[in-house]
């Protein structure tokens, strides 16, 4: 009965698997050329950009209008609206590039997690094996027996599960990218993180200059003095002076409170980095020394000083390792694309 079931079992894992390939055509696939494909696909980038060009024009139209008759107040506003949608579509370009880079970590993430479960079936399958000829020669009870038969099915199930999340993110992944058709597609991994640093200081008065919101309040501000300065010289009535004053205020201070949340936002994601790399390292480290012990073990796997259950899961401890320093990678990669666009950097790997 065990026999039959674990026979069902693995043609179901079988049958999961080759759906993601059979007649399928493979094509690698970076990061750099998924940001593209994503950015030529993207509707709501295209709707962003067809605004930015009508500001842009309109910007050049009112200059040709103001050659005739100058008005500082028509610039600024102009201006602004061109600024604005410059941050908009930044917005949106940044949007969908961060979500095409997270999914395709976790594609690669989840890919890595198949690995480890794969080779946990494998384990799994050995350490039964053996205890099924220690029941038959007495030494073990059916009750561990039993215990292990469901510990496989279990391992068994989650590889499944695995694998199903998998074929779903690869094919979320592939609509995302505008791609169509039976293709399938390998990710290429990301490089090892390169050295990135800023001082906290630095990255403020980087976030503060690149910042195209601190620049349109600014000239919010300047349009209301103007219009402060307008209503003096047309001697307005005094409400009405005061209520333009206050909108004075009320600029000056939205533009402090944006500038304020800003830095703030700097200093929060700037930790966040550190300790995203603090994270990759001690990962790293980890690694290398499940490596150096895995070569150890390979070594007396050799001259016959180990079982090959001790060698699976010396195996299986590796790809453990190799697992989490993927999502420390991944994890590393987040905050930094988020510091850029705190930054207003474009995101590069």
């Amino acid at each position: 009965m065990f026999k039959k079931k674990t026979f069902l079992l693995f043609m179901l894992l079988v049958f999961g698997f080759s759906q993601v390939s059979l007649g399928a055509e493979i094509r690698k696939l970076s990061l750099e050329e998924a940001w593209d494909m994503g950015l030529q696909s993207n509707y709501e980038l295209k709707i962003a950009e067809l605004r930015l060009e009508n500001a842009r024009l309109d910007s050049e139209k009112n200059k040709a209008d103001n050659i005739l008759a100058a008005s500082r107040y028509s610039d600024l506003q102009v201006e602004m609206n061109l600024i604005q949608a410059e941050s908009n579509y930044t917005q949106t370009k940044d949007q969908v590039l961060l979500t095409i880079a997270q999914k395709y970590l976790e594609i690669l993430k989840t890919k890595q997690e198949r690995k480890l479960k794969k080779k946990q079936v494998e384990y799994e399958e050995k350490s039964l094996k053996d205890l099924e000829i220690q029941v038959e020669k007495g030494y073990k009870t059916r009750i561990e027996l039993l215990r292990q038969e469901n510990t496989y099915h279990n391992a068994l199930l989650s590889l499944k599960k695995v694998e199903d999340n998998y074929y779903q993110l690869s094919r979320d992944f592939k609509a995302k990218l505008g791609l169509k058709g039976n293709s399938e597609i390998e990710l290429v991994e990301v490089p090892t993180p390169a050295s990135w640093y800023f001082h906290e200081e630095e990255a403020v008065e980087l976030a503060i200059k690149n910042s195209l919101a601190l620049k349109a309040l600014n000239l919010q501000i300047e349009m209301a003095k103007i219009e402060v300065e307008r209503a003096k010289v047309n001697l307005q009535v005094e409400w009405e002076q005061k209520k333009l004053e206050n909108n004075l205020d009320l600029a000056v201070l939205n533009e402090e409170q944006t500038r304020w949340e800003l830095i703030n936002s700097v200093y929060k994601q700037y930790t966040s980095v550190s300790q995203a790399k603090e994270e990759l390292t001690l990962n790293r480290t980890h690694l290398a020394m499940v490596k150096k012990n895995y070569q150890l073990v390979q070594q007396q796997q050799k001259a016959g000083l180990i079982s090959q259950l001790e060698q699976i899961s010396a195996e299986v401890e590796l790809l453990q390792a190799e697992y989490q320093a993927q999502i420390a990678v991944a994890s590393f990669y987040q905050e930094k694309w988020k510091l850029q666009q705190v930054l207003g950097f474009e995101l590069e790997v």
